[in-house]
């Protein structure tokens, strides 16, 4: 009688537990090898059949993550100068003037950004660029700026010459706020300044009221526009706190120039031009200086008072009273009318306008 496991069974041909006879008759096979004592009694051919793989195929091992960057890191090539062509960006800045900023691999000394070599990191190389201003922005510039990139759209009752520029405007001069990743003091009060200023035109339009649209879009949007001007002198203060605590901590001295204020003409702007007068003061005095600053563009000076932000609040919060007690729009829906006592709703407008009245009252100026 076969013993079991008297044949060889070589690793590389594994074969099944039990010979074909026996599975094809579903009886246990002994498992002998070359034949088996059941076959062996039989007198029936024993053969056992390969043993087939279990599950789904092996695939090709793919390639860790970090080879799979290493390898795609290697097929990028870096442009060359001679290829990379200049990125010009303009913007409004701080103080609503136009900077005009070019990045190239090789930029010359004239131009407007200067890039000083950095620190590297990762093989990356960092430059700090040198902004250069150009003249104040005006108010027509905001106007052409803003038909360009919000054009009007003329239908036949209302022709786009007849319209205004006012809903274009406010877009901008949010989008302006919006692309200001930090607020520094000095530098950032003549842009909040110039915003209130434009925004103080669309205040006053007169071709605004003539719509009820018109007098929605005005209204939310001015009140949109007022709580973003006093988040930002929020900010404002407290970049003033971190650079004052960051001076004390370095014992350093602060530096003020003082100019004339005005650009005359074939002159250099004060950006570039040198200060007439130019002091030392200890970081606590700067910091006192620029927070009395907030708290005059914010709250206003003796004499002042309707230039600066309160008071602009304060203008816009009259006319929307007058405008719900008596709208002046004869497309007007009946529910836009509210005396805004406090047996009437509070209108959206209004909300906005009390949310920013709260909004400066807890500046620290």
């Amino acid at each position: 009688m076969p013993s079991r496991g008297t044949g060889k069974i070589s690793a590389a041909q594994a074969v099944r537990g039990s010979c074909e006879a026996c599975r094809l008759k579903k009886i246990k096979c002994p498992g002998e090898h070359p034949i088996c004592s059941k076959c062996h009694a039989s007198k029936r051919e024993c053969h056992y059949s390969l043993q087939k793989p279990m599950g789904r195929p092996r695939s090709a091992r793919q390639p860790s993550r970090r080879r799979r960057l290493i390898q795609s890191e290697h097929t990028l090539q870096s442009p060359s100068p001679a290829n990379m062509s200049e990125i010009s960006t303009t913007a409004a800045s701080d103080a609503g003037t136009e900077v005009s900023q070019t990045c190239s691999s090789d930029v010359s000394s004239d131009q407007a950004l200067e890039p000083e070599r950095g620190q590297e990191e990762d093989g990356f190389e960092i430059h700090q660029c040198l902004l250069n201003l150009g003249q104040p922005r005006t108010r027509a510039d905001i106007v052409s700026e803003s038909q360009a990139a919000f054009p009007p759209i003329a239908t036949a009752t209302q022709p786009a010459a007849g319209g205004c520029a006012c809903l274009s405007v406010l877009y901008l001069l949010l989008e302006h706020l919006r692309v200001k990743d930090q607020l520094t003091a000095p530098n950032d009060f003549a842009l909040l300044r110039s915003t209130i200023e434009s925004a103080s035109e669309v205040l006053t339009c007169q071709k605004c009221p003539l719509r009820y649209f018109s007098i929605v879009q005005n209204a939310a949007l001015l009140g949109v526009l007022c709580l973003c001007v006093a988040e930002s002198y929020h900010r404002i203060v407290r970049s003033i706190d971190e650079e004052e605590k960051r001076a004390s901590e370095a014992g350093e001295k602060k530096q003020l120039g003082i100019h004339n204020g005005v650009d005359q003409p074939n002159q250099p702007t004060l950006a570039a031009a040198s200060p007439l007068f130019q002091i030392e003061v200890s970081p606590s005095q700067w910091g006192g200086m620029m927070r009395n600053l907030v708290k005059a563009e914010v709250f206003g000076i003796e004499g002042q008072r309707d230039k600066c932000l309160e008071g602009f609040i304060s203008r816009l919060e009259q006319r929307q009273r007058r405008w719900h007690q008596t709208p002046p729009a004869p497309d007007c829906p009946p529910s836009y009318r509210s005396l805004c006592g406090s047996s009437d709703r509070e209108p959206t407008c209004l909300k906005l306008i009390d949310n920013s009245k709260r909004l400066i009252g807890l500046l620290e100026v």
